[in-house]
């Protein structure tokens, strides 16, 4: 009679073994969650590109540091004097505290929202929206300086010198500043017009000064297919253009903004005109830094607004869902700016200093970025495995879990299986994915798809697995995504069997 330990290997090398992997490889572990048993492996002990996964690393040394209920709070403080008119004889300054989520997420229970397809992937992919006022963190501070009496002030300055600013280290796309508003994008929303050769309709949202918006997307019939791209003109101009099918569900597409603090400052700006507070100095003047007081001089100002974020555990929660890149990006930033540092490099020794004193062995990874998107990221199975139990056992344990996304049911593992898969809902766990284009070949090349949590079995254990596949070439994005599938069908093997 055959083993578990065969027949879990049987059932998974008859996944991984196929024809279409024949220049690719599979590192695999499988474990006890509790005792460490190993159930199964695969290269567990050799170094594979972890694409997203690496998000559980940074978030893991976060959750240890701040702990799940640790609140973000970002206060407006005023430079001079209010006179009997409420006029300030002065500034305004927001201190940004580096909260990822300061509007664009919270409902009105104060929990942080995600969908599934986040809409910050609206390069590749149309985003889906939360339905949340986008600014609804910057009209609260704003309403908060209006019922505090001031009606009038000279200029708001943005304080976003908490760490250095950085371009994230994948793709490039996102910059990692201590402010951040609507993700630091605008949501450009593309709706067909009334007939095939009418022009398309577009709505920026946030709608802002900030930016010039220029379509020329046209309505095609029911026989064409929706193709909508946005080029960056200039910093603050960008061009809509394409075509986008008559009956089509709205299209969403970004423009990413490179300069947070100008983009906050104008933002807030018009809010508290909005709200009856009169601001002499345009929207759209560039942030003075020379303006800014000292660190210590903040003690002597009065604060006259703050924005408190929900939990930590909340913003863990969008970072591990969605794998929002740039929220995982700020992570080691965060742990810098906590130790009195400043720099991505200095926060990334500090992860590894905290995962060590978690009794993480991190002698096996190496790491260049919070996210996932560094040459430099690299991972074995077993390691994997390490850091699971360590969490495992960790006061943030549950937060940290549940974070992840929940295998056929939400998040980037939403449809990696059928609704009738007997593995459904039973693993938490991260996603990755990592493609270069093979200009060529004409092919994708997957460095890195992968998927490491938690699952508990169809007899009561709980396992923690660890699963990648690394230099996997297709022509077809389609097949790109079907890796999830395939890996999403060795969970099911491994439920099945355990």
């Amino acid at each position: 009679m055959a083993t578990l330990s065969q027949t879990l290997a049987e059932k998974i090398s008859a996944i991984v073994d196929a024809e279409a992997y024949r220049n690719s490889f599979w590192g695999i572990a499988v474990a006890d969650a509790e005792t460490g048993e190993m159930l199964y492996e695969r290269n567990a002990e050799k170094l594979f590109i972890p694409a997203s996964t690496t998000k559980i690393w940074s978030s893991a040394a976060a959750l240890h540091t701040f702990g799940p209920d640790y609140r973000f709070i970002t206060p407006i403080y005023r430079q001079g004097d209010v006179d009997s008119e409420g006029v300030l004889h002065g500034n305004l300054i927001l201190r940004a505290s580096g909260d990822p989520n300061l509007s664009g997420r919270t409902d009105p229970q104060g929990h942080l929202l995600y969908t599934n397809m986040d809409h910050t992937y609206a390069d590749t992919f149309s985003g889906i929206l939360t339905g949340v006022d986008p600014l609804e963190g910057v009209d609260d501070l704003a309403s908060q300086v209006a019922a505090s009496g001031i009606c009038k002030i000279e200029d708001v300055l943005v304080d976003d010198r908490l760490f250095n600013g950085e371009v994230e280290p994948g793709n490039g796309m996102a910059y990692l500043s201590p402010v951040v508003v609507n993700d630091n994008v605008i949501d450009v929303v593309v709706t067909p017009g009334e007939s095939s050769g009418a022009p398309a309709n577009i709505f920026p949202n946030p709608q802002t000064a900030y930016a010039q918006f220029d379509s020329s997307v046209v309505t095609v019939d029911s026989s064409g297919q929706t193709a909508v791209q946005l080029e960056r003109i200039s910093p603050h101009q960008f061009h809509v253009h394409g075509q986008i099918k008559a009956g089509d569900p709205p299209y969403v597409c970004v423009a990413r903004i490179e300069q947070a603090q100008d983009f906050a400052r104008t933002l807030l700006v018009e809010r508290l005109r909005l709200h009856g507070v009169a601001v002499e100095q345009s929207s759209l003047k560039p942030v003075d830094r020379q303006l800014l007081p000292a660190e210590k001089d903040y003690e002597n100002l009065p604060e006259i607004a703050r924005r408190v974020s929900p939990p930590f555990a909340e913003a863990i929660r969008v970072v591990l869902k969605v794998s929002h890149n740039q929220h995982a990006g700020m992570l080691p930033l965060l742990l810098a700016a906590h130790a009195g540092k400043r720099t991505l490099q200095e926060g990334l020794v500090i992860q590894g200093e905290t995962l060590k004193q978690m009794g993480v062995d991190v002698e096996d990874v190496s790491f260049g970025s919070g996210e996932g998107g560094s040459l430099a990221d690299h991972v074995t199975p077993r390691a994997v495995i390490g850091l699971l139990r360590v969490m495992l056992r960790h006061p943030a344990a549950e937060a940290f879990r549940t974070a992840m996304p929940r295998l056929g049911v939400d998040g980037t593992l939403h449809d990696a299986v059928g609704e009738d898969s007997p593995a459904r809902g039973k693993v938490y766990a991260k996603t990755g994915t990592a493609v270069w284009w093979n200009s060529l070949g004409q092919k994708m090349f997957v460095l890195g798809k992968a998927l490491a949590g938690y699952m508990d079995t169809s007899s009561g254990r709980r396992l923690a697995i660890g699963i990648f596949l690394n230099n996997y070439q297709t022509p077809e994005m389609a097949l790109v995504m079907e890796q999830g599938r395939v890996i999403g069908r060795v969970c099911e093997a491994i439920y099945t069997v355990s």
